[in-house]
Order: structure tokens, then C-alpha cells, then sequence
């Protein structure tokens, strides 16, 4: 690049165009445009330039760099590819560094969503966050589906398991059944973009460690789904204008100079040959700014992605909430739901983020473009300018009215790229508010599940409690029964006394006093046995036990409410008492005499023999104070 700007330098200063006395001004003002990031890369390989429009405006040049984020999808094994090759080239040519930067080679490598919006995040984060990507989760979503789906349908064709074996259909039949569904207008395109690639193979040019592109030929049917898995990345468009000369950069994998390379749109030559340098910018940044909207990977534009996205995890939501999931426990449903609203939620933020910085690049852009003529000053056509490998016999020679009006159509599209651009912010916009919608109803779901824990907890504490009652009724009546009968097993001569002799009970005692006879002196009470305790006064102890038993119950009770308030009336009065008595003058003198008698303590004796009188000590305190 440096070597192309000295180049146009050079001609420039021979052509006039440059005056005398600003040599080697291009090549200054390429070199400070290089302006590094606030932010340290947490990886030392993800050397980045800040977004920026800056212009130099000389008397007699114009000079302006800028630099364009921009927003691509491409797949993980192609990224994974460059990243290798990138390191080993940046390995190779790597230098000292100055300061805090790592390495003063220019070379950089496209940037993933998570890299641009996180630099300083350490690169072992980063490659799980890429791994996490919405677009990427929701392709391999789809095609798992789809394979199940395959799996599980026994009236497939040979023709179509061939297709799926082969991964030619990949994960259109799905996608298409979810749009149609979600009313999300962009099915056909998807089928009449893989129409028109039926071999779904693409080229891809990596740098190598020796500085040069090899052409990899991958083959998108590989059975590895990694080498389809599509990735959302940031790379930078450079763009500088030098005089009349445009020089723009971007990643080998595409070109920003497509202006006349398709044959549909080769009115856009006049562009090339004749439109002022700031409409040939303005058109750059707007077809950069136009390619997010448009399909990319697999026939689909990145926010189509996430509106798919959407619309699974509403699908998903609306089926969970149907069948009455509250009373499962269970929340790993719900904390899935949860974490995939939130990364769609977070990717919108960073894309928010980087169509922002387009924005701000825009604006000057546009600005200039509307205060500049849609034709070069010169009006000749430069013989230096390639036309892309276009036929020279396309190139217009002379000035047409046809030719006007296409720069003048060119000059209108691109005044509309921040239309373009609003479109892409009420887009997101959209989409957000479905993810707080589907949030919501996971929320409201989570709510209803804690409710229903809440109230099956209270029931259940219910039914514990008329269980307590019950058994703690059941002991208050055979507790004091135990008791009276232990008690009335005793021999005691109050309770021998009431007991009245049992008629009918002779032959039963003859057998029992011939029994004990042949014993020991236990026969001798043999005659109690005749008489036994009346239901009458049986019944007058256990009444007189069971009100003795509830009144100590209660009276325990009660005096241990009582003394629990108590106490706590104490510690609240002791704290408030104590936080009143610190900010009193009269408690805060009281403490700083005591403190003051604490530290004459071994003094005492002499201070009093000395003054005569024991309180001389407090005085030359009080003085003291």
C-alpha cells in the first residue's frame, strides 16, 4: 500500500497535479492515518484502527482517509483458515514493537462480532464466544433437526437421502418451514440462491506465510458441518482519497472496486472513469453499507438469522407455556430460553454498535458528496484507471447524457444509504422487541412457577399444621392417661383409700392367694386384690391432671412470648439509647474525662501530695479537656 501511494505521489508531482513543495505529503498522510485502537487487544494478534473519517484539505489537494467497519458472514472453517495463515504471516514479518503496540506490521486480520465490540477480552473468551455465535447456533440447530427429521421420515426419496447425505439441502426444507410459519418473507430467496449455486463450492484467497494468496477450493457438501457454519465478522474498509486518486483495501476474500465487474450494472463504469472522487467514495461505502441487507451465507442476510432466531425461541416459549409446565420444577427449559434471548439480545447491541460507527462514518461522507459535482474537474478519462477487467470497449470515451444520469442515480442511492441504514436500526429495533416479548413470556412463566411452588409450600404447610394439631392433640389426652396410670400403680395410701372392693372377685383371689402362699411375704397384701379404683374418681384424676397439663402448657407459653418481647423491647431501647448517649456533648465530655483519668492513673499519688487535695487530679483533667 505505501508503495502504491509513493507511486501516486510521484505521478502526481509529475503531472502538476501535486504542487512543489508537498512532496512526500501523500506518504505523511498515509502514515498517520494509521491511528491503533484505544483499547489493548486482550489477543496481541487482533490489531485493530479505530472506525474514523479524517481529512486534510490543502490548498490546491484534498486528502481524506477513512475507515469503514463493516458487518459479513462468512463460514467457521474459512475464518479458521485465515487466522492460521494470518498468524504464520504475521510471524514472519513480525518486528519489535514501539510503546505499548506488539507489532508495527501493518497486516490485520478480519475481526469476528465479539472481538470488535470486546478487544480486551482474552483470546481463550473469545474463541468460546465465537463458537456461540447466534448465526451459528441457529445453523446448527437447524441442520441437527433437519438430520433428525431425515432420520425419522421413511417416505424420503433415494434421491433426496442422497441430497441430505451428500449435505446439498442442508438446512433449506427447515429454514423454509420456520419462515413460512413465522411469516418472515425471505424463503425464496434462500431456494433461488442455492438454484443458482448448485454446486455450492466457493473460493477463498488466504494469505501465506510467504506473503502470497493461495487459491483454496473447499467444497460446501463436506460432511464436516464446521466447514458451513456461518460466522458474523467486522472487517474494515480503508478507503483514501490522494488528489483525484481513490485507494481502498479490504480482506482478499472480496473486493471493494466491484464497481463495473457485474454485467447487469456496467452503466457503472461511468463511475469509474467520471464521477468525482466523492461520489466514487460515496458509492464504495454504500455498497458496503447495502451488502449487510443483502443475502450472504446461504442465501440469507444476517439479521435474517436472528429473526429465524427469534422465531424458534417464540415457537419454543408458546409450546412450553401450552403445556403447562409450571408444575414441572424443573427450569433448564427456561434457562435455555433465557440464555438464547440473551445472546440475540447482546449480538443486536454490537451490531447497533458497529452500524453506529457507520453512521458516523457516513455522515461526512454524504456531507461532502452533496457540496461536490457528480463529474470530475478535469473531465477527461484517466488511461491509469483499470476497469476491473472489463472490455475497454465498454468504457465510455466521451461525456453522454446517459452517462449523467446514471452518476446522478449513483449520486441519489448513495445520498439514501442513511435510509439504508435507519432501515437496519428499525430492523434491530424489531427484533429486540421480540426477544423482550419472548423474555417476557419465559419471565411470566418462571413468575407462574414460583407462584405454584408458593402455594403447593403454603398447602403443604397447612396440612403439616392440622397434622401438628392433631398429634399434639392426641398427646395432651393420653399423656396425662399415661400418668395416672403410672400413678395409680403406686402403692399409696390417699389413693388406697379410695378404692372399693369388687364383688364376684373370690375365686379369682383363692387361686391368686394360693399362688402367692407358696412364695415369699407378698401374699400378705394378697387381700388388696378385692378391691379396685372407682370410674368415678379415675375420672376426676385424669380431668384434674388434663386441666393441670393445659394450664402449665399455657402458662409456659405465655411467659415465654412475654419474655421473648421483653427482651427484644430491651436490645431495641439499649441500641437506641446507646446510638443517642454517643452524640450527646455531655456524654462525649464524660468519655474524654475518663479517658484523661485512665492515662494519669499512675500519677495519682504524686498529683495529690503535691496540690494537698484528692481532686486536684480531676481539675488539671478539666483544664486539660
Amino acid at each position: 500500500m505505501l508503495g502504491i501511494v509513493s507511486r501516486i505521489e510521484q505521478q502526481a508531482l509529475s503531472a502538476g497535479d501535486l504542487p512543489s513543495g508537498y512532496e512526500n505529503s501523500f506518504v505523511n498522510f498515509f502514515k498517520r492515518s494509521f491511528k491503533y485502537g484505544e483499547t489493548f487487544p486482550g489477543d496481541p494478534y487482533l490489531c485493530y484502527r479505530e472506525h474514523m473519517y479524517e481529512s486534510a484539505p490543502l490548498a490546491e489537494v484534498r486528502q481524506t482517509a477513512i475507515v469503514l467497519p463493516c458487518l459479513i458472514l462468512e463460514t467457521l472453517a474459512e475464518h479458521e483458515t485465515k487466522q492460521k495463515a494470518y498468524h504464520g504471516l504475521k510471524d514472519h514479518l513480525r518486528k519489535p514493537c514501539e510503546g505499548r503496540k506488539l507489532y508495527s506490521t501493518a497486516i490485520y486480520l478480519e475481526r469476528t462480532l465479539d472481538e470488535a465490540y470486546y478487544p480486551a477480552l482474552w483470546k481463550e473468551a473469545l474463541e468460546d464466544r465465537n463458537q456461540k455465535q447466534v448465526v451459528s447456533r441457529e445453523f446448527r440447530y437447524h441442520v441437527e433437526r433437519e438430520r433428525r427429521e431425515g432420520e425419522d421420515n421413511d417416505q424420503l426419496s433415494a434421491h433426496e437421502l442422497d441430497r441430505e447425505r451428500e449435505g446439498r439441502r442442508h438446512f433449506a426444507v427447515q429454514w423454509k418451514r420456520d419462515v413460512e410459519a413465522a411469516g418472515v418473507a425471505i424463503g425464496k430467496r434462500l431456494f433461488r440462491s442455492r438454484s443458482r449455486n448448485p454446486d455450492h463450492s466457493y473460493r477463498v484467497g488466504v494469505p501465506t506465510a510467504c506473503g502470497q494468496a493461495d487459491d483454496l477450493v473447499r467444497d460446501q457438501s463436506s460432511s464436516d458441518k464446521n466447514d458451513l457454519t456461518p460466522i458474523l465478522v467486522v472487517p474494515q474498509l480503508w478507503i483514501w482519497r490522494l488528489g483525484n486518486t481513490i485507494v481502498s483495501a479490504q480482506a482478499l476474500t472480496r473486493s471493494t472496486s466491484t464497481l463495473g465487474t457485474d454485467p447487469e450494472k456496467g452503466w457503472q463504469l461511468h463511475l469509474v472513469t467520471r464521477a468525482s472522487p466523492e461520489l466514487q467514495i460515496a458509492a464504495i461505502v454504500s455498497d458496503q453499507i447495502d451488502l449487510f441487507g443483502q443475502p450472504q451465507a446461504h442465501g440469507l442476510a444476517p439479521l435474517d438469522f436472528f429473526e429465524l432466531g427469534i422465531c424458534r425461541l417464540l415457537s419454543d416459549a408458546e409450546r412450553y407455556v401450552a403445556r403447562r409446565a409450571y408444575k414441572d420444577l424443573k427450569i433448564d427449559k427456561e434457562a435455555s430460553l433465557l440464555n438464547d434471548t440473551a445472546d440475540i439480545k447482546t449480538e443486536l447491541a454490537m451490531m447497533k454498535h458497529v452500524l453506529t460507527q457507520q453512521k458516523e462514518v457516513l455522515d461526512p461522507v454524504l456531507r461532502a458528496l452533496a457540496q461536490s459535482p457528480v463529474e470530475r474537474n478535469d473531465g477527461a478519462i484517466d488511461d491509469q484507471i483499470s476497469t476491473l477487467g472489463a472490455s475497454s470497449s465498454n468504457v465510455p470515451k466521451e461525456p453522454t447524457l446517459a452517462s449523467h444520469e446514471h452518476m446522478l442515480t449513483a449520486r441519489q442511492k448513495a445520498l439514501s444509504s442513511m435510509d439504508t441504514l435507519q432501515k437496519y436500526f428499525d430492523r434491530i429495533e424489531k427484533i429486540l422487541r421480540d426477544a423482550e416479548h419472548v423474555e417476557k413470556m419465559i419471565q411470566d412463566q418462571l413468575e407462574l412457577k414460583r407462584s405454584y411452588v408458593s402455594i403447593r409450600d403454603a398447602r403443604a404447610g397447612l396440612v403439616v399444621a392440622v397434622s401438628v394439631i392433631g398429634f399434639t392433640a392426641v398427646t395432651m389426652i393420653f399423656t396425662p392417661l399415661s400418668f395416672i396410670t403410672g400413678l395409680f400403680q403406686l402403692p399409696l395410701e390417699s389413693l388406697a383409700r379410695t378404692m372399693v372392693p369388687v364383688a364376684g372377685a373370690g375365686s379369682t383371689n383363692s387361686v391368686n392367694d394360693t399362688v402367692n402362699s407358696s412364695g415369699n411375704d407378698a401374699g400378705n397384701d394378697s387381700g388388696d386384690d378385692d378391691s379396685a379404683y372407682t370410674s368415678a374418681e379415675v375420672a376426676r384424676w385424669f380431668v384434674t391432671t388434663e386441666f393441670a397439663t393445659l394450664a402449665v402448657t399455657l402458662a409456659l407459653s405465655v411467659g415465654v412470648y412475654f419474655l421473648f418481647i421483653q427482651l427484644h423491647d430491651q436490645q431495641d431501647s439499649s441500641t437506641k439509647e446507646s446510638f443517642d448517649n454517643k452524640n450527646k456533648p455531655s456524654q462525649v465530655r464524660s468519655r474524654w474525662l475518663s479517658k484523661l483519668r485512665s492515662w494519669r492513673a499512675p500519677g495519682k499519688q504524686e498529683s495529690t501530695s503535691v496540690n494537698g487535695s484528692p481532686g486536684a487530679e480531676f481539675k488539671e483533667g478539666k483544664e486539660a479537656v
